[in-house]
Order: C-alpha cells, then sequence, then structure tokens
C-alpha cells in the first residue's frame, strides 16, 4: 500500500487547460473527486479536445482510505469511433467489458493485493509520502484503455523539491520520477 495521506477534501473540482508547444490551448482536463457512497470516492478525469473532435470521460470508484477500486469506466467519442468500457473488481480479479467500433468483448484479470487503476493513477501520486529519496513501487491495472488489459509495474521516485514557473505562476513542488512498464516520465506535485 503506498497511500500515506489523503490530502484532499471532498468534493474536489480542479479544471486545467491542455496547452500545445506554443502555449495554444487545445483542450481542457477536469478532475474531480466525490463521496460514492459510505466509505467510497469516485475519481473522475474529464477531457475535451474540440478542434481533434474527442471526448473521453474516465471514472474510478475507489476505496475511500487506500484508494483500491472497486469499478471503473471508460468512454471516449472520438473521429475514429466510440468506445465504452466497465471494469468491475471482486476480491483478487478485474472483469472488463468493451463495446466499440469493432465489436464488444470481455476480459478477466487476476490482480495483486495493493494494485491500483490505471485512470486512478494521478490521484494516487498525490498521496504519496512526500520526501527525498521515497522510491516505491505498485501495481498499475490497464483495465479501460484502447489496449487488451493487464498489469504493469509502476516505480515512483520522489527526486527533489523544486520550484516550477508556469501560466498559472511559481509554485513549490515535488519532482517524481514515474517508470510504468518501461516508460519513464516526470510530474511536479504541489
Amino acid at each position: 500500500d503506498i497511500v500515506s495521506t489523503i490530502p484532499w477534501q471532498v468534493p474536489e473540482v480542479r479544471h486545467y487547460r491542455v496547452l500545445d508547444d506554443e502555449d495554444e490551448e487545445v483542450g481542457t482536463l477536469d478532475m474531480s473527486i466525490e463521496e460514492q457512497g459510505p466509505g467510497n470516492v469516485r475519481l473522475t478525469q474529464y477531457f475535451d479536445f474540440p478542434e481533434a473532435g474527442f471526448i473521453n470521460e474516465a471514472v474510478v470508484i475507489a476505496d475511500a482510505q487506500t484508494l483500491e477500486p472497486l469499478n471503473a469506466s471508460f468512454d471516449i467519442e472520438g473521429p475514429d469511433g466510440n468506445l465504452a468500457c466497465e471494469a468491475s473488481y471482486t476480491g483478487t480479479e478485474v472483469v472488463v467489458d468493451r463495446r466499440g467500433e469493432d465489436g464488444e468483448r470481455t476480459d478477466d484479470l487476476d490482480v495483486p493485493a495493493f494494485a491500483y487503476d490505471s485512470w486512478s493513477d494521478l490521484f494516487l501520486w498525490r498521496t504519496i509520502a512526500f520526501s527525498p529519496g521515497y522510491d516505491e513501487r505498485y501495481t498499475d491495472i490497464l483495465a479501460c484503455t484502447l489496449d487488451r488489459t493487464q498489469k504493469i509495474g509502476v516505480g515512483l521516485e520522489v527526486v527533489d523539491e523544486e520550484e516550477v514557473t508556469v501560466p498559472a505562476g511559481t509554485f513549490e513542488t515535488w519532482k517524481l520520477e514515474i517508470d510504468s512498464g518501461g516508460s519513464n516520465q516526470r510530474a511536479w506535485l504541489e
């Protein structure tokens, strides 16, 4: 379990502008956290890229304290068609039903203890014990994605504190290195 502290008050809503390399807005991302019945939260990401004709909503229902997933859904509308996905986590298994332009299919996958749905990662990373040298691994379940259902190992390393300046202002952040299935990313979290 990598969850250290739940840093938010429910409900929480954040709105982001997505910029291209020339600082032109190409879309938006709305992220929200809401109570979903006793002891659970609804983690939502809603992407809207009007010029590309692309809308995507991803939702994870998770335990409010551990963020272990109970259900996930993914709906995408785009120029190449629509895709809907529902994932149900039960004990040590996830069952995923997909419906899209190319038909329907059901996948299932064994889920180890302390695994998280990939659509909850941006929320999950906010809960870790931020300190220089923090280095931890967890299992990510890619249930509702464009590819087949799979699990990957994710490594998180807190590199250091760093001041970051963006169009919204200057912020003191933690720089996080993320290794997810061989793909490396960086994130700065306040």
